[in-house]
């Protein structure tokens, strides 16, 4: 009997022992893997973040841009942007390539170290007509992740003073009918515009009462009548002037067409 009461008190003390065991171990075993595991994640981090990053915004937007004086003359947008690494290694930008020749972009540096920046200085050529241009700039690097990143430019050029169209265009007509055709003007500068018609080609006859003035933002449009003498296109030339800098003088011409 004191064999086996002796015999189950050993298997109870080990059975009670087992799971203390088992706790030291796991605790030593969680202490010896986190530290390692932590390292580990450190330094594969690290090995992220130890290589050069360009940083860049990837749009320049001027809005509405309304050149001022002379209209033959090349008018133009700039703008400086920065660029900066935002990795652990050298930055090195290798080429700066914009899409067309309207476009220049020096850098100040072309090397950069971590957490240093450098200036791009962008200038842009407006186009002479209106509308909406879109350029681009092309920045290649040692980046690994972006090796090539792309600047977007744009530009809204509204000239100081539009016509609704390049020429007057007149309506399909019979001959010796009285035609119509038209062209509005608008000023989108800060200058208030007068606008005169000074003379038309024989048988054109300007309806609308000169002189035209108007103020920023407005618009007016002038008529002009014709009596073709025979079917087919006919074509008239007329004579503007303003006293819009840059627009003192203006030749537009007007198109149709007259049946039999």
């Amino acid at each position: 009997m004191d064999t086996i009461k002796s015999t189950g008190m050993k298997k109870q003390i080990f059975f009670n022992f087992l799971p203390q065991v088992s706790l030291n171990i796991v605790i030593k075993y969680w202490l010896f893997m986190v530290p390692f595991c932590c390292t580990l994640f450190v330094a594969c981090d690290n090995d992220v973040i130890a290589q050069p990053q360009l940083l860049m915004q990837d749009t320049v937007n001027w809005g509405v841009v309304i050149p001022e004086g002379d209209p033959g003359a090349t008018a133009s947008v700039s703008a400086d942007v920065k660029l900066s690494n935002g990795g652990s290694e050298m930055l090195r930008i290798t080429e700066v390539r914009p899409s067309c020749g309207c476009t220049t972009a020096p850098l100040d540096k072309d090397s950069l170290a971590r957490g240093e920046e450098t200036t791009m200085r962008i200038k842009l050529n407006l186009p002479s007509h209106n509308g909406l241009v879109q350029k681009t700039i092309t920045v290649s690097s040692n980046d690994p992740m972006n090796p090539q990143k792309v600047l977007h430019l744009i530009a809204d050029v509204q000239r100081p003073l539009q016509m609704s169209s390049s020429f007057v265009p007149f309506n399909r007509g019979k001959v010796g009918s009285s035609i119509e055709g038209s062209i509005t003007f608008t000023v989108k500068g800060k200058e208030s515009v007068t606008i005169r018609a000074t003379s038309a080609d024989a048988g054109f006859v300007i309806e609308t009462p000169m002189p035209i003035n108007l103020k920023s933002g407005e618009s007016a449009e002038m008529k002009i009548t014709h009596k073709p003498t025979k079917t087919g296109s006919f074509k008239g030339q007329f004579e503007i002037e303003t006293n819009l800098k840059g627009y003192e003088k203006m030749t537009i011409y007007g198109y149709g067409s007259a049946d039999p």
